[in-house]
């Protein structure tokens, strides 16, 4: 059974929530914002380990005209790449997130020139839909796939793939959190696949 794992890439700041807010104030009494590029690693195969990127779009999310879409990026014009609607019925982009990761190690797993690599690190600008796999999922499933307040989990069906598939990976998988619309080419990569899905899901 294989492992998951998760670290954030390190962006110079005190908390990743507080980026955007995180500034110098300068001479002159203006404050400038600082958006400082983190190290981020680049999609593709690095040795032992591959690196993969996923995102989820979702266009007018939270309405009943939602439509949303997923992207994995394995690297520039890779042909495992993959840009696709959201199916089902629930159109969210926390779904998205959450069914990009699910393509990814689809893709992985089916994919018999990936099978030389012992670590494969799924890098994605959402913690919710790792915090699902690598802990959340566990409490849940004690809980009966409720959360404390006795709701239901949303996109259960999803969430128990993802780990099942995790399992099945005959690697070590490794999740990284990279903030989302910071320049870093494999999010911005997966983020276009993810938004051309969502153009595409009618």
């Amino acid at each position: 059974m294989t492992a998951a794992t998760t670290e954030a890439i390190p962006d110079h700041s005190p908390q990743v929530s507080s980026l955007s807010s995180y500034s110098l104030l300068l001479r002159d009494g203006t404050r400038h914002k600082l958006r400082s590029a983190p190290v981020a690693p680049q999609a593709g195969a690095h040795g032992s380990e591959f690196v993969v990127y996923t995102d989820g779009s979702c266009l007018r999310n939270g309405k009943h005209s939602a439509r949303a879409g997923i992207g994995v990026f394995f690297g520039m014009f890779d042909p495992r790449n993959a840009s696709e609607p959201l199916p089902g019925i629930r159109q969210t982009s926390q779904r998205a997130e959450i069914a990009a990761i699910v393509l990814a190690l689809l893709i992985i797993i089916n994919d018999a020139h990936l099978g030389q690599q012992t670590v494969f690190r799924i890098c994605s600008d959402s913690m919710y839909a790792i915090s699902s796999f690598t802990k959340w999922h566990i409490v849940w499933a004690l809980n009966g796939w409720r959360h404390a307040n006795g709701s239901p989990v949303e996109d259960q069906d999803l969430i128990e793939k993802g780990v099942m598939l995790a399992r099945a990976l005959p690697a070590q998988l490794v999740y990284t959190h990279v903030p989302a619309h910071y320049g870093i080419e494999g999010n911005e990569q997966a983020d276009q696949l993810a938004i051309q899905g969502a153009k595409d899901n009618n």
